[in-house]
């Protein structure tokens, strides 16, 4: 039986589909591999200053990250840890602002 162009291209939306899928998946899987490190200051209750993550992050942290979005520029890959401590230390760096937003918040 011969393929009309019809279902050739559906066949091909399918595969490009899937490999899009495939893509997502392995990204997904490479970014949950990561080790991350939480560079902000301690919140109470939920992240203390230099906690290490191996294997994604934890929901209740998701979760005060959807109520405190700069919390997320304060996880870091591991490999990234020495520079993002020298950034820290440079007062007015993006890192050192955030920094001080989410502590200071902390103590309100």
């Amino acid at each position: 039986m011969k393929k009309t162009a019809t279902q050739e291209t559906v066949n091909e939306e399918i595969n490009l589909s899937e490999t899009e899928i495939s893509k997502e998946e392995s990204q997904i899987k490479k970014s949950i591999k990561i080790t991350k490190v939480y560079i902000g200051p301690t919140i109470e209750h939920i992240v203390t200053k230099n906690t290490v993550f191996n294997n994604g992050l934890p929901k209740f942290l998701s979760d005060e990250m959807e109520r405190q979005p700069l919390i997320n520029n304060l996880i870091i890959p591991i490999d990234q840890l020495a520079a993002a401590r020298t950034e820290l230390r440079n007062q007015g760096s993006t890192l050192s602002i955030l920094y001080g937003k989410i502590k200071t918040k902390q103590e309100d």
